[in-house]
Formats: structure tokens, C-alpha cells, sequence
């Protein structure tokens, strides 16, 4: 479904994924909707500041943070699915200029992985949200 979200099927997709992320029971379908509407949906933020993916986006990736991986399926691992999902949105957000939905994001993920190589990704993608070099000097006086 990843490359599907592009193009002219691109709404009917879009649909699809919202009708499975809606759902209220915690299957892998449901899962994998959410991520890949979340990933897209923030995607879309960095083109053009749209605030209603924004939200959607947003609401999305808090509810997979709120939300355990449920069953478990042979073809994918699904708690990857999900944290990468997460930091992926987390990313799209930061490039699209929403730094503090971003910063959100990117917290509460290290906060339920302590000690993990995502959660060191997490903080080091944040301190880069806040370290700017500093402007040359042109003149003292300046």
C-alpha cells in the first residue's frame, strides 16, 4: 500500500486507511493503516502547510503511542511497524516546521523505550531541533 499513496490512487488509498485506522480493535490491518496514514499525511505537511493532516497525522501517532502492538504477524514485526511509523511522523513534522508537535512526539517515544537505539535517535533528532551555529562576525561593532 506504501507506493499507492502517491498518484491517481491516492485518494481511494487514503480512504482505505482511514477506514481501517478508525477501527477500534488493535489487529495488525488497523496498525499498519495508521502508520502508513500518519506517515503520509505528515509527509504531505512539509509541501504545504495543511493543518488539517496535520492534526489527523498527529492524532494518529498519539494513538499508536497509546496503543500496544496487539497480535503479532509472521510477515512483519509489528512494534518496528509502529516505532518507526512514530519517528517517521515525528521527522516529517520537524521538516514541516511543526517543531513542537515534533518535539512531543519524538519524547514520548524515547520515554516508552528507554535505554534503545531509538530512543538515543530520538534525543539526538531533538537536540538538532535546538542547535544553531552561530552567525559569523562580519564586524565587532555588529
Amino acid at each position: 500500500m506504501k507506493g499507492e499513496f502517491e498518484g491517481e490512487l491516492a485518494p481511494a488509498m487514503r480512504t482505505a486507511a482511514r477506514a481501517l485506522a478508525g477501527r477500534t480493535e488493535n489487529t495488525p490491518d488497523v496498525l499498519q493503516a495508521r502508520v502508513l496514514l500518519a506517515t503520509h499525511l505528515s509527509a504531505a505537511c512539509i509541501e504545504a502547510q495543511d493543518d488539517a493532516a496535520r492534526e489527523e497525522s498527529l492524532d494518529l501517532a498519539n494513538t499508536l503511542l497509546d496503543t500496544p502492538v496487539g497480535a503479532v504477524t509472521p510477515e512483519r514485526v509489528m512494534w518496528e511497524t509502529r516505532t518507526y511509523g512514530i519517528q517517521s511522523c515525528a521527522d516529517n513534522m520537524a521538516k514541516a516546521g511543526y517543531i513542537s508537535d515534533a518535539v512531543s512526539l519524538y519524547d514520548a517515544l524515547a520515554d516508552q523505550l528507554p535505554g534503545s537505539k531509538i530512543a538515543d535517535t530520538c534525543r539526538e533528532s531533538l537536540s538538532k531541533l535546538f542547535h544553531h551555529k552561530p552567525l559569523p562576525l562580519t564586524n565587532a561593532a555588529e
